[in-house]
């Protein structure tokens, strides 16, 4: 009985762990993504301004 409530007790943080761990990472991911494509963005329309004042 005992050890019915130790691994009970065990896998619950782990698994709120893991969905904590998958949710940040996909997060940062996202962000990341948003970043790139804001760097992407601001330097395409740089090299536009550059090619049109030549």
């Amino acid at each position: 009985m005992s050890k019915g409530l130790l691994t009970s007790q065990i896998d619950p943080p782990t698994s709120i762990y893991k969905r904590w761990f998958i949710k940040n990472t996909q997060e940062k991911h996202f962000e990341f993504l948003i970043h790139r494509q804001r760097w992407l963005i601001t330097n395409s329309s740089l090299s536009n301004r550059c090619f049109c004042s030549n």
